[in-house]
């Protein structure tokens, strides 16, 4: 076979109208909608795949009968037609025949799918209706497609009932685009008698195990408002009589405003006349150029070969999971769903999901490999995601996660566009095109370094399994038939080289057992090596055949950008995909490879934890590989499974999961290495929207380093110096200070005290006049509270802030090892306590001091307004989270104010399932802000909007630790921490918070989000979340600073061990907040530190004795606080210590 090249996506063929207001429309050869934009508006949140049929979607049903047909979208069989007014399906469906157009108007942004149904027979006569599915962009095409999901968390939807056309559904963006603030109006005529605005709640999760014709999952009946994260415009006709020759018509109407800055209201309602008149207008052009209805050109064979009806297997059976994973009494944390086994853990660390499970997640199991074994960020690390629904590698990325991307990304939480990455169909004589593209999985197991697939179709059993290998940027793929007669195998794999996804041609070279790919023409991937290429081999002799989409479709070869082979059905098979900087060195992979999980459970060893018998304990334990293995992803390949746009660093992110994480395991070298990094990406003159001194929000590594933020919020620049300072106490490293390094913006190097001055000079520049305290800036770490206007970032202020600040500038005192420059920082935190306490705690209803969440300032700088307050005017929140927190944990708020606060946060802020960022949620006025944005303007309840974020609840739990280490207020912090930290562990949710709904149990989720369908029913309902009456569902997973700070809190602060030094000289730090109703002893071994000494906290040992070592007190152990402080020099040749749990009291049940 001969090489061959791709097409750019902008060569593809398709079919194009335009209309008024610059609207385009694109469809492709499959009949799916490919692009409909209004200049730089992306319109539809779907783009589809050339291989796959894509959207949007339309049904037809008979009155009163719950099964349709589809008329567009997966599993019609149309032919398509077009002309330069209109595009055309048409054909046959459950004896109908029908004809579906697509026409823009010419004078303005208006769109219209005009639908006409006739009977075949007489027999056939009967009341039907239809159901429309578009999906809903409303933003600029870069904005959308850095992330669907996200967008769409800011389309407020509002159904309103018009006299004539029934409901008219209006979407408004609520983030700002290059027109403004854009709103659609969209409905039908005759008359829409049911809307539904979130595609994946309208569909229903079970479509992923069901064929894509079978439809929604119940028709919508009246205004059925839910805000999530698939926007669409869901709409169904009122009933149409069909007969022969007397059709039903109907035609469901679009139309864009480019800017919208007021909230949708009924005023909008007067924009239908207009809308009708040149519905009936384009109706009337239809029926005038009305064509046979099986004219045209049937859709591409791919639709009914490749991508119509996903194979998703049997369900899962005990005996073949006992049979695959081994017996059932060594299964560990078995999650069962009405009575049916949904997952559980096994083996040193796998996790096992099943069919059922899957079905019943929005968020379906998913995972991210990653090659190598390094800690950091590197050109060498490849990366793969994976998701059970048959994604067996998709966005596949080497070095940078952005713009070393090598495929697509999965976007459908559904599985109705199976054709992103790699995919693999199984031979079936009885299906279209004679292939069946594997859907979800019986059962599907990861390890930190494997996923694999297991597949049950009746007597047959296929098992995929994926490796990501520790030698190089590498991923090793085997397929087994464990029963049942082999079938040869499709392997489809797409190549997408670069930020944009399908934007770059690629040279395909044709191997004796694979592919060769590079990127055609000059390539951002050109920067991390001279000859960038993907390598897809197969073992030797498996590969029949070789070539591109005319496999898929089995028309002449196209040119869309996939690598195809059909494999011989052999029992095993296996095949390797390698990303590569340059071709001409490839991975030297041995017969006997390194164990890919070898690198993940050897770091996560390094935390020496033993749980010991405790189910609760146990738990962490379970999840303990996870988290580390989410947090190092963080850190060396910033991406997430929702949040697939990553690639840099965030400046405030790095400085604490990753930190944290490092420090908790005892890497106190690699933080440095982080630390020297950080302040490398600092200014030293002001500009690029940065001051001098400081830092973008955040910023990409070498060689993509000049792609970064053009601004940062206000505490950004305090959190370099917060790690600089917790990292000179806990490593004794303060020659560190005196280490030079370069500047972003100049190359001659300065010291990282003098670093760390200029970060100061930025502080003190931007204080409030009259004030020690820093301005709020672009926001505080609570990113739903960026001001609305841009005079307010220099007027607001934020006590979490300050508190930070006050804290780090003490921690810089301690640790610097210069009592001048001591000096000064504590004057400057003296200063800063002074105005905190005067300005930033007024009186709450009680008389007591009170800390605002974030203040106003007046013009004259004299006087502060309280926002999260009980005094508070312009905001309905009175509490906020962040504030206490960071005040208790600054020292700020301490003894008899850090009771009386603590208090507060758990009367107004402690909700089941954990601490929640504010005591209500801001006013919702539709979308527009006014004081904040993002609280003020998304229309989803969830992530930081919606109140519980996994990472500020982590910080509560930190918190009771440290109070429950000062002596006055040990009865407050008293048995909390193991409980708190259970509340956002993911394995065993449900017997920490009764009311959370099934999630993954192997990935860190980000936040709880309360099952409300808009912020409406939130803000009525808010209490029964505080109650724990309403369901929470887990948010966006792995990409969070979370999971670092999750380990360091199991290991120093709830086990209580901590190292202080190196060497001879290390002081060990003994607080353990373990509750004293343990099954058992827990311990932390320390060997893989460089200390030959494994901590056992005995809850057997009254709180407050003494460490023992031998049964005997160690003489060299001293009172530090509530804990102990011991000298590695003073254990005197001991390997074990044993020291009583810190906390009296219970932790919740055992059980």
């Amino acid at each position: 076979m001969q090489d061959f090249r791709t097409l750019a996506s902008s060569d593809w063929p398709v079919h194009r109208l335009r209309g008024g207001g610059g609207l385009v429309a694109e469809v492709r050869a499959t009949g799916g909608l490919a692009r409909l934009n209004a200049g730089s508006l992306a319109l539809s949140s779907e783009v589809a795949s050339p291989l796959a049929a894509g959207g949007p979607r339309l049904w037809l049903r008979k009155t009163g009968e719950e099964a349709a047909v589809p008329l567009l979208g997966p599993g019609a069989e149309p032919t398509l037609a077009a002309s330069d007014e209109a595009i055309r399906w048409s054909g046959d469906a459950g004896g109908f025949g029908y004809a579906v157009e697509l026409r823009l108007d010419a004078d303005a942004a208006r769109w219209f799918w005009l639908v006409r149904v006739e009977a075949d027979t007489p027999q056939d006569e009967a009341e039907v209706e239809l159901l429309l599915l578009a999906g809903i962009g409303l933003a600029d095409e870069g904005t959308l497609r850095n992330n669907e999901k996200y967008v769409s968390h800011y389309v407020d939807h509002a159904v309103l009932e018009h006299g004539r056309v029934g409901l008219v559904q209006l979407c408004r963006q609520a983030l700002k685009q290059s027109t403004g603030f854009p709103q659609v109006l969209a409905g039908c005529v005759p008359s829409c008698v049911g809307v539904a605005t979130d595609a994946v709640a309208a569909m229903g999760t079970r479509a992923k195990v069901a064929t894509p014709d079978a439809g929604v999952r119940q028709w919508p009946e009246g205004a059925n408002v839910c805000q999530h994260e698939a926007a669409a415009a869901v709409l169904r006709s009122c009933p149409l009589r069909v007969a022969p020759g007397r059709p039903g018509e109907a035609t469901f109407f679009f139309e864009l405003c480019p800017d919208h800055p007021q909230a949708s209201s009924g005023e909008d309602l007067s924009r239908v006349d207009a809308i009708e008149r040149a519905a009936a207008g384009a109706r009337q052009k239809s029926r005038q150029k009305s064509a046979d209805r099986r004219s045209g050109t049937p859709v591409l064979a791919a639709v009914r070969g490749f991508a119509a009806a996903p194979l998703a297997g049997d369900p899962a059976s005990g005996e073949d999971l006992a049979a695959w994973f081994g017996p059932r009494d060594d299964w560990r944390e078995i999650e069962e769903l009405h009575g049916e086994l949904a997952s559980f853990f096994c083996g040193e660390a796998t996790h096992v999901a099943t069919r059922g499970k899957e079905a019943r997640l929005r968020r379906g199991h998913g995972h991210l490999l990653r090659t190598g074994e390094g800690l950091m960020p590197g050109a060498e690390l490849a990366t793969a995601t994976v998701f059970q629904r048959g994604a067996f590698g998709s966005h596949l990325t080497l070095g940078n996660t952005v713009f070393g991307r090598w495929s697509g990304v999965v976007r459908d939480e559904l599985n109705l566009d199976p054709s992103t990455g790699l995919r693999i169909a199984v031979e079936d004589e009885g299906a279209p095109g004679g292939w069946r593209v594997l859907g979800v999985a019986t059962a599907f197991a990861t390890t930190p370094g494997t996923a694999s697939w297991w597949y049950r179709f009746g007597p047959d059993v296929l098992r995929v399994w994926v490796a990501a290998a520790a030698e190089g940027p590498l991923l090793a793929y085997a397929a087994e038939w464990l029963a049942g007669e082999p079938r040869r195998l499709r392997v489809s794999l797409q190549v997408s080289p670069g930020p944009a996804e399908n934007a770059a041609a690629v040279e395909v070279g044709v191997l004796d057992d694979g592919f060769a790919a590079r990127p055609a023409g000059g390539s951002p991937l050109d920067a991390q090596g001279p000859a960038p290429g993907l390598l897809l081999r197969f073992a030797e002799g498996s590969a029949q055949t070789l070539g591109g989409d005319e496999l898929l479709t089995g028309e002449e070869r196209v040119g869309h950008p996939w690598l195809v082979a059909v494999l011989a059905a052999e029992a095993a098979t296996a095949w390797t995909i390698e990303l590569c900087n340059n071709l001409a060195e490839t991975v030297d992979v041995s017969d006997e490879p390194a164990d890919p999980d070898a690198f993940w459970l050897g770091l996560a060893a390094r935390a020496g934890f033993d749980a010991g018998p405790d189910p609760r304990t146990r738990r962490l334990s379970e999840a303990l590989p996870w988290l580390v293995h989410n947090a190092v992803i963080h850190l060396s390949t910033p991406v997430g499974l929702e949040q697939f746009t990553g690639g840099a660093w965030g400046t405030r992110d790095v400085c604490q999961g990753p930190v944290e994480l490092l420090a908790g395991l005892g890497r106190h070298d690699v933080v440095a290495e982080i630390l020297k990094i950080v302040f490398a990406n600092q200014r030293r003159a002001g500009g690029g929207g940065v001051a001098a001194g400081g830092w973008p929000q955040w910023f990409m590594l070498p060689p993509y380093q000049d792609t970064r933020a053009g601004d940062a919020h206000g505490d950004v620049v305090v959190w370099p110096l917060k790690a600089l300072a917790d990292h000179l106490r806990a490593a004794g490293h303060a020659a560190l200070l005196e280490e030079k390094v370069a500047w972003v913006d100049d190359d001659a190097a300065s010291t990282l005290r003098e670093h760390a001055e200029a970060a100061v000079g930025n502080i003190d520049a931007h204080r409030i006049p009259g004030t020690a305290l820093m301005a709020y800036g672009h926001g505080d770490w609570n990113d739903a509270l960026q001001p609305a206007e841009p005079w307010m970032a220099e007027r607001m202020v934020s006590a979490w802030t300050n508190a930070l600040l006050f804290e780090t500038l003490l921690g810089l005192a301690v640790g610097c090892g210069d009592p001048a420059w001591k000096g000064r920082l504590e004057a400057r935190a003296d200063a800063l306590a002074a105005d905190f306490h005067r300005l930033l705690t007024p009186p709450g209803p009680d008389g007591e001091a009170e800390v605002m969440g974030v203040g106003i300032f007046d013009e004259a700088g004299e006087s502060v307004e309280p926002l999260l307050h009980p005094a508070a005017v312009r905001s309905v929140v009175r509490h906020g989270l962040i504030a206490i927190n960071r005040g208790i944990l600054s020292g700020l708020l301490a003894g008899d104010a850090a009771a009386r606060h603590l208090a507060l946060l758990r009367e107004h802020l402690l909700a089941p399932d954990g601490a929640r960022l504010m005591d209500r949620p801001p006013a919702y006025r539709g979308g527009v802000s006014e004081t904040f944005q993002r609280a003020e303007s998304a229309a989803f309840f969830g992530r930081e909007v919606g109140l519980m974020y996994t990472h500020s609840h982590l910080r509560y739990a930190e918190v009771l630790a440290n109070v429950g280490r000062d002596a006055a207020g040990a009865e407050a912090g008293a048995g909390g921490v193991l409980a708190e930290l259970l509340k956002v562990n993911p394995v065993g949710i449900a017997d920490s918070v009764s009311h959370a709904l099934p999630r993954q149990a192997n990935a860190y989720f980000s936040s709880s989000d309360a099952a409300f369908a808009h912020r409406e029913e939130a803000d009525e309902h808010y209490a029964k979340v505080m109650a724990g009456e309403v369901p929470v569902e887990g948010g966006w997973r792995v990409y969070s600073s979370g999971p670092g700070i999750f380990v360091r809190l199991i290991v120093q602060e709830l086990v209580g061990v901590a190292v202080a030094g190196s060497g001879e000289a290390a002081v060990l730090g003994l607080d353990p907040r373990l509750p004293a109703d343990l099954a058992g002893p827990v311990e932390l071994d320390l060997a893989a530190r460089g200390l030959p000494v494994r901590v056992v906290v005995d809850p057997a040992v009254p709180a407050g004795t003494p460490p023992t070592a031998g049964g005997e007190p160690l003489a060299g152990a001293q009172r530090a606080g509530a804990g102990w402080a011991l000298p590695v020099a003073a254990l005197g040749g001991a390997t074990e210590v044993v020291v009583g749990c810190g906390v009296a009291g219970g932790s919740g049940s055992p059980g």
